[in-house]
């Protein structure tokens, strides 16, 4: 196909077909012919946050290329320091990859240039959802510890417990939250919730 269609040559305004032949090379067990797709539109001129992300998530699920695909993200994030942008190559990483490392590094960098509370538990919130477990502690304990009345922390470390399979942990920390806010009906669904799975 190479000989057919030359795609050295091809205008920076088709690298579209280029990719979606490198599909079709992916597809019949040639991971490499995609990449070396998307090396040539990595090397062009027009880089934006959004085309270099694209290019990142297509060096993942496309080429199986986790050093490539983390030069793209990292542009990515370079040209458009965002939370958003943050948590879309996060999860994007999590989802397409079999390391969670990268994603947990990234967050951990942007809590360096914003450690208030409430990125903090953002930043937690996500993590119990992507399954970035260490993460999610490193930021809730410290919160809990800081403030143990401190109602958002204490929630988000019971769903962490319930999310790791850590039940008892969990319904111990319910416990002794609603002996002092026996209102908090979320809580209190955690802990019917917990004590069921506990059982079983």
């Amino acid at each position: 196909m190479e000989e057919t269609i030359p795609e050295d040559n091809i205008p920076i305004q088709h690298e579209v077909l280029s990719l979606q032949i490198g599909r079709l090379y992916n597809q019949l067990g040639h991971p490499e012919e995609m990449e070396a797709r998307l090396d040539r539109v990595a090397k062009a001129p027009a880089m934006n946050d959004q085309k270099a992300f694209e290019l990142g998530a297509y060096y993942l699920s496309e080429a199986h290329s986790e050093d490539k695909a983390r030069k793209m993200f990292d542009v990515s994030l370079a040209m458009n320091r965002s939370f958003e942008n943050l948590q879309r190559i996060a999860y994007t990483w999590v989802q397409l990859s079999n390391d969670t490392t990268y994603a947990s590094d990234l967050y951990r960098i942007y809590l360096s240039a914003d450690n208030s509370r409430q990125t903090r538990l953002r930043i937690a919130s996500q993590a119990v959802m992507f399954g970035l477990d260490g993460l999610a502690f490193s930021i809730y304990e410290p919160l809990m510890q800081e403030n143990p009345d401190d109602g958002e922390a204490v929630r988000g470390m019971i769903e962490y417990y319930k999310k790791i399979g850590d039940f008892k942990r969990g319904l111990t920390l319910a416990n002794s939250w609603l002996e002092k806010h026996p209102d908090d009906q979320t809580v209190n669904k955690r802990r019917t919730e917990l004590a069921s799975l506990a059982n079983n």
